[in-house]
């Protein structure tokens, strides 16, 4: 049985540990000369360490995190000449908060995060489907093929989620900028995920979800509410589209929003599983 969850917005960031580390005890001076006593060294104040994951023992809840690392700039306007986007690869660790969100939704308890090779997941984000791709089709043979040498009990995967537009047959493509000198005000962020899960043994999605897909996405469809989080100036569409990957304020105000609509929305994924 199988877990689909089309979601749409998301605030708390990724915790971290720290380590104390104490110097050695200082040299004591040559008996030829007065003993000097140096005093003791206080012991640094450690950086932050991201959370890792559990790299042995049973294995309940394997995390895969497949958000494409692209921002998706685009434009919609009020004739189809007006319509543009472009997928500008970024580099904004989103698949590290997403493993680290499941893991703290989960308590950490047998959480462990299952690496993939890069490109793995592209088969499955051919956006000649993005508004109709259904998870047994190609993620379930891209997450065996993931999966192939651990041994969880269920396997947890986030993956991007395009949407359409209300009003349009434009599709919204996972993370990214809506430009707003259109007909839809000022700009605005959006961060479209889903989230499937998967039975550890047979590969089967926990629950069928084609029987609710049509009136999921259909919520989806559904622009985010207005989060002050997400409605940026009129000054903050980039352009070009490329220098997106280089602007800190939308990295961090993406990375927020995505750690804002993760902490709602999987404490009630694990909870129904």
């Amino acid at each position: 049985m199988s877990r689909l969850f089309a979601v749409a917005l998301v605030l708390s960031l990724p915790t971290a540990s720290a380590w104390a580390q104490t110097p050695s005890p200082a040299e004591v001076a040559p008996a030829t000369k007065p003993a000097v006593k140096k005093a003791a060294a206080k012991p640094k104040k450690a950086a932050a360490k991201p959370l890792e994951p559990v790299a042995a023992g049973p294995c309940q809840l394997g995390v895969i995190a497949a958000l494409e690392n692209k921002f998706s700039v685009q434009k919609i306007g009020i004739t189809v000449f007006g319509n543009e986007e472009t997928q500008v690869p970024v580099d904004w660790g989103l698949n590290d908060i997403v493993a680290e969100r499941v893991r703290a939704a989960a308590g950490g308890t047998g959480v462990r995060r299952i690496a993939y090779p890069k490109g793995t997941f592209e088969p499955y984000y051919e956006r000649s489907e993005a508004l109709f791709r259904i998870p047994s089709d190609k993620l379930t043979p891209i997450v065996r093929q993931v999966a192939s040498s651990t041994d969880c009990e269920r396997y947890l995967v986030v993956t991007t989620l395009s949407v359409q537009l209300d009003g349009t047959n434009q599709p919204l493509n996972g993370i990214g900028i809506l430009d707003g000198r259109g007909p839809f005000g000022h700009p605005s962020l959006f961060t479209y995920f889903m989230v499937t899960i998967f039975d550890g043994k047979t590969f089967e999605i926990r629950r069928n979800p084609l029987p609710n897909l049509g009136r999921a996405l259909a919520r989806s469809f559904i622009p985010e509410k207005p989060n002050p989080l997400s409605l940026l100036d009129d000054g903050a569409f980039p352009q070009p589209a490329a220098a997106a990957a280089q602007n800190t304020m939308l990295r961090d105000r993406i990375r927020v929003l995505l750690a804002e609509k993760l902490d709602k929305t999987l404490p009630d994924v694990l909870k129904t599983e």
